[in-house]
């Protein structure tokens, strides 16, 4: 029988005697590694934050929603005020004086919706409104009582000739 004492058999010239006493050692430095987690663990987790805590900081940055709110308003009105440079209106009326003035809007784009019309001259001074109807999906007409039509013509800038004005609307 061949008996072998400190006969080098494992890796890195190490005898059975060193590998033991050597994993012994990396496993208390394991032990102790887990046992400081632990104890941080704890340690910090005291200190966190509890529903108390939160409360005044919840209060405090409660009016954070109604900002983030008001920011996607903005940010749905100005995609409509982009959408609004981008869609073509053709206005035309004609009507006999002094009855009242039926303007038709004609639209380019059917998901655009007409809701009022208002009346300006080229400075930007505003001469009445009107509620928009639907006729159909690309047509809406608004209804001017004649004194409106008269003031709001005369109030613009003459092209020309006489009875051709240059007038603004905006829907």
């Amino acid at each position: 029988m061949l008996i072998l004492s400190a006969v080098y058999l494992y890796p890195f010239g190490l005898t059975v005697d060193q590998m033991t006493f050597w994993g012994f050692i990396a496993g208390v430095v394991a032990a102790v590694g887990v046992i400081v987690t632990i104890i941080l663990t704890i340690y910090f987790g005291k200190k966190s934050l509890t529903k108390t805590d939160l409360a005044p900081i919840e209060g405090n940055t409660a009016h954070l929603e109604d900002v983030k709110a008001s920011l996607t308003r903005i940010d749905k009105r100005d995609a409509l005020d982009a959408l609004a440079h981008r869609v073509a209106i053709t206005v035309s009326g004609q009507g006999d004086i002094p009855q009242p003035l039926t303007i038709s809007l004609t639209l380019t784009n059917p998901s655009v919706t007409v809701e009022r019309i208002q009346l300006f001259n080229e400075h930007g001074n505003l001469f009445g409104s009107a509620d928009c109807e639907k006729a159909n999906e690309l047509v809406y007409t608004a209804t001017l009582d004649f004194p409106t039509v008269q003031s709001w013509f005369l109030g613009g800038t003459a092209v020309g000739t006489t009875d051709r004005m240059r007038l603004s609307v905006k829907v």
